[in-house]
């Protein structure tokens, strides 16, 4: 099983600290209160020895050290910049990335998150005029001759 931390909200610690308050005598704990305000708002005693010397050394320091936004930045895709990319540098993520100077899980990330999409050509233009004759050459022997109407063999 993993531990994952509470990040309890200041509201929560000021009234943990109320009820330190009006159990103890001023500054000076009174045994066993830290238990007891613990099980009764179903803290670790850890969190409320916490609020308690975060008390004794100025009253705003109860209040969570954490910013709201602790996460790292977000890094956003250009996407006129992957446009001014030509197609044929940016046929995967690992080369799309490389010409952007990003990492590669970034590129997939914003990917699953529909940033953008895949593209293909249908039109298929890197396909050379002898391998265009090629392809017609070969529908054109796969199809019956003798039905009156033209079939491909074996359909």
């Amino acid at each position: 099983m993993v531990n994952v931390r509470r990040v309890y909200s200041d509201e929560d610690k000021r009234i943990i600290l109320a009820a330190l308050l009006r159990k103890t005598k001023p500054d000076v704990l009174s045994y066993g209160v830290t238990k007891e305000v613990a099980a009764q708002f179903m803290v670790p005693l850890r969190v409320v020895q916490r609020v308690w010397f975060d008390h004794l050394e100025g009253i705003e320091n109860v209040c969570n050290k954490k910013p709201l936004n602790y996460w790292c930045k977000r890094v956003e895709v250009d996407l006129a910049a992957i446009m001014q990319i030509p197609p044929s540098k940016r046929t995967t993520l690992k080369d799309l990335a490389f010409e952007l100077n990003m990492s590669i899980s970034t590129l997939h990330r914003r990917f699953k998150e529909k940033e953008f999409r895949r593209h293909s050509n249908a039109i298929k233009p890197r396909i050379t005029d002898d391998n265009k004759k090629a392809r017609v050459r070969y529908a054109l022997s796969r199809l019956d001759l003798d039905s009156v109407d033209p079939k491909f063999q074996g359909s």
